[in-house]
């Protein structure tokens, strides 16, 4: 988690921070205080390589697993799934459903799991046949496993994204996450107050999810508000923090962050680039992360030049 991205970090006005901005799309990042995350070149030098060797590391999901919406009422979802150039035959996939409700001061959600099997061109349908999806605002995870290998995907939909709650971690070691309202960091976002009730999903050594409370879990978020809403996670468990938001017209939405890469199955580039440079040496290694596979590619290259030996 502390591997700086390359992007523009992200300025926090009410902390007057910035954030090492790792995005996958709207309401779904890893935003990480620039004090807490490790630079390019803080790392060349812990390793001793400064001045010697430029690097990049790549850890890419081993496993493909895209998450489609085939059909809203009743929902319905299509997953498939790809190992390395071929489809993952006869594995199974665990998802987890969440659903938003709009009633009450608060948005609250319902969890909704289960287990399904690929068929041999490892494609499963996940049926939910009471749910209507054309209004709701939902997230499903799904985990795709063989014995030893595993992936993941995500798919969500949100009723309204004008404006939207923004996790910040503000801390790693002491897991402390702001929650920010989107007025706070683009100031072309909707300032209307938000409510929103939090969670932190957690998935087993066996792909189990399960819903974890936290302290100040429930809130109002408004723009100008003086002091920013805080959770706490611990540091020693990974998973994914699940933040449900409502509007007073009862639009709903959801944002989404992982704590530790593995959860959202997170692709990391970080380093400089290899491209245009001459005798670049590749290793490439097979890995897991928080119980997701990765191929793990390691590129260096010497930064003192190469010196051609004669026959």
């Amino acid at each position: 988690m502390r591997l700086r991205s390359g992007a523009e970090p992200v300025y926090y006005s009410k902390t007057g921070s910035y954030y090492s901005n790792m995005t996958t799309g709207l309401g779904d990042s890893l935003l990480e205080n620039l004090t807490e995350s490790v630079s390019y070149t803080t790392v060349s030098e812990l390793l001793g390589t400064s001045g010697t060797y430029g690097f990049q590391l790549t850890m890419t999901p081993t496993v493909t697993v895209s998450v489609s919406e085939s059909q809203l009422n009743p929902l319905k979802f299509s997953v498939n799934v790809r190992g390395t150039g071929s489809p993952l035959s006869n594995g199974t996939v665990k998802y987890c459903l969440v659903i938003v409700n709009d009633q009450g001061d608060y948005p609250t959600y319902s969890l909704d799991s289960g287990t399904a099997s690929l068929d041999n061109l490892g494609s499963v349908l996940l049926n939910f046949p009471a749910i209507d999806g054309s209004s709701r605002s939902f997230v499903l995870f799904a985990y795709a496993y063989l014995p030893g290998l595993v992936g993941m995907s995500y798919y969500k939909q949100v009723t309204d994204n004008t404006n939207y709650i923004i996790p910040l971690v503000s801390n790693i070691e002491n897991g402390e996450i702001i929650l920010a309202h989107s007025r706070d960091i683009d100031d072309e976002s909707d300032p209307t107050p938000l409510t929103y009730n939090a969670t932190f999903l957690t998935v087993s050594e066996d792909l189990v999810f399960a819903s974890n409370s936290l302290h100040n879990s429930t809130g109002l978020i408004e723009p100008d508000d003086d002091e920013p809403h805080i959770l706490t996670i611990s540091k020693d468990t990974s998973g994914i923090l699940v933040v449900t938001y409502k509007k007073s017209d009862a639009t709903t939405g959801i944002s989404l962050m992982p704590w530790g890469i593995g959860p959202l199955s997170f692709p990391i580039t970080f380093g400089e680039s290899p491209a245009g440079k001459e005798w670049v040496s590749t290793s490439m290694r097979q890995v897991v992360v928080d119980k997701v596979g990765y191929q793990a590619v390691l590129s260096l290259w010497s930064l003192e030049g190469y010196e051609m030996i004669g026959q």
